[in-house]
């Protein structure tokens, strides 16, 4: 198909469709620019910029002129209005088959063109909206009703403009030049422009195939998110196909090559063709209305939301035969206005108001407690929140309990708010974050006893869960230690409700809810706070129980607690023997505190007694205490065995003659024989058969050595020198 214009000019007609206005351009000179008509109204007309045949193939929709921007391009100089050839290829004759298939794209189209030739129906959105019915209406592709309608106006309204396109040319002789490069499309993050520059990759054919093989890799093994399935593509398909961008990106030199939106742009319109079960797995597609700020608070610390739910991972005993312990329970806190996690806990124990407490507990204490079970915080990484007004939290039984109620708002003097029945969407925002822990500890803890969804969703679900009970991890440390990292990612990344607070944004805070919270704490006044200070919240949320105190140390559950501060050094000193003590514990942080006049006598797990914990907590030693002492039993048992069927064959170590006492001298070289006598056998040659030495061979003494003459000798020697002496 050439890609020359053959233009012949019509002087003093008037504007209609089907003419072209051509207008010489500044640059290069004697160069021209060329409008095609393709709707004329009273007050605008309608055209496309042409510029050669095989540009109809990228040709966008008509574009609106009103009545004086023509009549300024009409008035310039050198302009006329004119008609351009069609191509030779739409000229030459048509065979049967092709006159009977330009019939039926004609048939097809027809409808659609009487509904364009309205003038509201060529605006931006109406445009695509009637190309889109139609495309529908007929059972055809959108894209392709799309080009053939642009292609028809981009000929002039010609029927033949529609007949199929002839293939590409051969390699090495196309003659596109004046087609414009591909460019990037979409939505643009100056944000990121102003670090890295202007992102200049363009997506191509085969990339957004790898974009939708990505998503549908990820759809096959279970429920998907977008974001998930565009961090796969880059990490996987993406690094194949471009190495060299892809380490650049890594290397903070180019902004990222395939933004999110761009990816959703790619995969969304490639959902018909899934399978059914591959679109019930991709999850997060939006059915509310957004964001419609209905959760308000005016500040950090305000309004908590506080929630439980069962953490998709499998924790098992940790024995030769392990037992399943099942998932264990995670319980959250989040600050409503600056969206920040203040506190995570994990328990193996079923809900209940002792649970409750030892989230509060978290959220108020040092965060050397996990240190102390062997998880490694960077000081400052995850900071602790403070006593909020009000902790909005749904119907569970835990939490409706007339003791949490009353722990809440007697003890604590914190408004406790009670959402309705079936109103999930009051505490919307915790109940997105817990969606977001179990995708994440799911997909972190993969084979190590981590599971997509609920076993009795779907076949492929409990064999997934199947797989994970036989690949699972052994500790609630393990899981701990994944949802910190989980959380601490949350707290710095940016969040889109806080890109939204003027606030923020007028102080250069941000959009992070670290940084929001730090900020709002300090800088925000008039919030509404609660009466107790964070010590007194935290004593209220201990537990209480019994432990034995004497000799100088405090055992709990079998674990001894040694003085931390000097009332408790003065308590200790005075403990001479055994006896109960009521104590209030920390189970997490290996903390017991003791009332002493008025002050607080604080004991601690030793180094010791943590290491030989493990790291893992007191709740969990408890739960693996049983086990152990099973296996204890069992093992003592087998040794007892043994011992009696040695008893029993007489194969007992045979009794010696009594030995009579020699010299020093002798002595020694006595001793010096022995030894050399085990490392012979410790370095003689290995029997195959049975792993065990090989049995001495005899042979011929051998000549004595000289250093045996001269032991015999002095031997020799000292008999006599006894005798003498007697």
């Amino acid at each position: 198909m050439s890609d020359e214009l053959s233009f012949h000019p019509a002087p003093g007609a008037l504007p209609a469709p089907e003419l072209v206005l051509r207008i010489p351009a500044k640059k290069p000179k004697g160069s021209h620019l060329y409008l095609r008509l393709t709707h004329v109204f009273d007050d605008a007309v309608f055209g496309m910029w042409i510029t050669s045949p095989t540009a109809a193939r990228v040709a966008g929709r008509p574009q609106r002129l009103s009545k004086s921007e023509y009549d300024k391009f009409a008035r310039t100089p050198g302009a006329c209005l004119g008609q351009v050839d069609l191509p030779l290829v739409f000229t030459s004759p048509l065979s049967n088959d092709e006159r009977a298939e330009l019939d039926a794209v004609w048939d097809s189209l027809e409808p659609l063109i009487l509904e364009l030739d309205l003038e509201p129906n060529l605006g931006r959105n109406r445009f695509t909206f009637t190309v889109r019915a139609h495309s529908e209406l007929i059972e055809r592709n959108f894209t392709c009703v799309w080009r053939l309608i642009n292609r028809f106006y981009y000929f002039g309204r010609r029927k033949e403009g529609l007949r199929k396109l002839p293939p590409g040319s051969a390699p090495g002789t196309n003659r596109y030049e004046d087609v414009p490069a591909p460019r990037r499309r979409g939505r643009k993050s100056e944000a990121l422009e102003e670090v890295y520059g202007p992102n200049e990759y363009v997506a191509t054919e085969e990339d957004e195939q790898d974009m939708i093989q990505a998503l549908r890799q990820l759809l096959r093994k279970g429920p998907t998110y977008i974001p998930a399935a565009h961090e796969h593509y880059l990490r996987t398909l993406f690094r194949r196909r471009h190495p060299d961008v892809y380490q650049q990106w890594l290397d903070e030199k180019i902004p990222p090559p395939i933004s999110i939106h761009q990816y959703r742009r790619a995969v969304y319109p490639s959902q018909c063709e899934f399978d059914p079960d591959e679109v019930k797995n991709l999850k997060g597609i939006r059915l509310s209305a957004g964001f419609t700020a209905a959760h308000r608070a005016f500040g950090p610390g305000e309004i908590y939301e506080l929630d439980a739910t069962g953490g998709r991972v499998v924790l098992v005993t940790d024995e030769p035969e392990p037992r399943v312990l099942g998932s264990a329970w995670i319980y959250l806190l989040i600050d409503r206005w600056s969206r920040y996690i203040p506190a995570v806990y994990v328990t193996l124990c079923s809900p209940s108001i002792a649970e409750v407490k030892q989230l509060v507990l978290v959220m108020l204490s040092s965060r050397e407690r996990f240190q102390r079970m062997g998880i490694d915080l960077p000081p400052g990484a995850w900071i602790g929140g403070h006593a909020p007004a009000c902790i909005c939290f749904d119907r569970g039984s835990e939490l409706t309990a007339k003791a949490t109620l009353k722990l809440l708002a007697v003890e604590l003097k914190i408004s406790p708010t009670i959402l309705p029945p079936l109103a999930p969407d009051g505490k919307a925002i915790i109940e997105r974050v817990i969606r977001t822990i179990k995708q994440r500890t799911s997909e972190r803890l993969k084979g190590r006893g981590g599971y997509a969804d609920k076993p009795t969703k779907s076949p492929r679900a409990s064999k997934q869960y199947r797989q994970a009970v036989r690949a699972s991890v052994t500790s609630l440390v393990d899981l701990y230690r994944e949802l910190i990292e989980i959380v601490m990612d949350h707290n710095t990344r940016p969040h889109k409700t806080l890109e939204k607070y003027t606030l923020l944004s007028e102080h250069g805070i941000p959009a992070v809810p670290r940084a929001a919270f730090l900020w709002g704490a300090e800088h925000i006044s008039g919030l509404t706070v609660s009466s107790i200070s964070d010590d007194d919240m935290r004593r209220l949320t201990m537990r209480e129980d019994v432990a034995a105190a004497g000799a100088h140390v405090l055992r709990y559950k079998d674990n001894p607690y040694v003085p931390v501060n000097a009332q408790a050094q003065r308590l200790a000193d005075g403990w001479k023997k055994s006896k109960p003590i009521q104590i209030l514990v920390d189970e997490l942080g290996g903390e017991v505190w003791v009332p002493v006049a008025r002050k607080w006598a604080i004991f601690r797990l030793p180094p010791g007694a943590t290491d030989i914990r493990g790291g893992r907590t007191i709740e969990e030693q408890v739960l693996h205490a049983p086990h152990a002492r099973r296996r204890a039993t069992v093992e003592s048992n087998k040794s007892q065995i043994r011992r009696a069927k040695q008893a029993g064959s007489g194969s007992g170590p045979r009794r010696s003659r009594v030995a009579r006492k020699v010299s020093r001298s002798e002595q020694l070289a006595l001793r010096r024989r022995e030894t050399r006598k085990l490392k012979h056998l410790l370095a003689s040659p290995v029997n195959e058969a049975t792993d065990h030495p090989a049995p001495p061979q005899r042979t011929r003494p051998k000549p004595m050595e000289d250093f045996e003459r001269q032991l015999l000798e002095a031997q020799i020697s000292e008999i006599r020198r006894t005798a003498r002496a007697r």
